[in-house]
């Protein structure tokens, strides 16, 4: 069975025109599972098991009790009561149900919290920062401003940071370049905001105004217009981030 990363970049390849063939001689696996890669989605979702619930037979006069603000316990007796289906599971259960019933009633689209994840070698976001006015202890030295490049590889939160006198696309190609080595490898995609080293601007549609002199040319990498570099990791064994 073909992991993420192993689907993803068989899709990937596709896009950029490579053959079947070659994206098997590529990745090492036979055409036919190439083909077959490519009709599935690159994320496969496992079904869901089926599993009957005592208490969600129960789901709409749940919701009707709920807004006669009928207590839990006076809900549960009802629910025994039942002459069609009368429930006969534990309390704890079916407190627990009511209570999820009513979070989700009471959540808006506003309040979910949407996380973002990736697997192994994937995403790496890079970022600028600035420390303003640092205090040397060497005599003689005035506070100046130091920027610092940070990066983070989202599946294992390792983190990766160096000092600077400026924020150069030349800096910021020899902190990609250490970064890479740090971490040995390459990650998949190098997720950027809007730092003007690589994005000038938006257009009308809001897509990246790209910088002709972005420093990410320079890795060798391809820059989507999604403002991410597309890269192929080379070693996942390095920083935690094997998954």
């Amino acid at each position: 069975m073909l992991r993420y990363m192993e689907r993803s970049t068989i899709h990937y390849l596709k896009q950029k025109g490579w053959s079947n063939v070659q994206i098997a001689e590529f990745t090492g696996h036979h055409r036919k599972t190439v083909a077959r890669a490519l009709r599935e989605e690159v994320e496969k979702k496992p079904k869901p098991r089926e599993r009957s619930s005592a208490v969600s037979v129960f789901e709409t006069q749940i919701a009707e009790w709920l807004d006669q603000k009928i207590p839990v316990r006076r809900m549960l007796e009802l629910a025994r009561a039942d002459r069609d289906h009368p429930y006969t599971a534990g309390e704890t259960a079916f407190y627990d149900y009511v209570r999820k019933v009513r979070r989700a009633r009471k959540q808006t689209p506003a309040d979910l919290a949407l996380r973002f994840e990736g697997v192994a070698g994937e995403f790496l976001q890079i970022d600028w920062g600035e420390v303003r006015n640092v205090a040397f202890t060497k005599e003689g030295m005035e506070h100046q401003t130091r920027y610092f490049f940070a990066a983070r590889l989202k599946y294992s939160r390792y983190m990766y940071v160096s000092f600077h006198t400026d924020m150069r696309e030349e800096t910021l190609l020899r902190c990609l370049i250490s970064c890479f080595t740090e971490i040995d490898g390459v990650p998949w995609v190098v997720v950027t905001d809007n730092m003007k080293t690589a994005v000038l601007g938006r257009n009308e549609h809001h897509e990246p105004i790209w910088n002709p002199a972005r420093p990410v040319a320079g890795c060798g990498v391809h820059v989507s217009s999604r403002g991410m570099c597309s890269c192929f990791w080379k070693s996942e064994r390095s920083c935690g981030e094997s998954g």
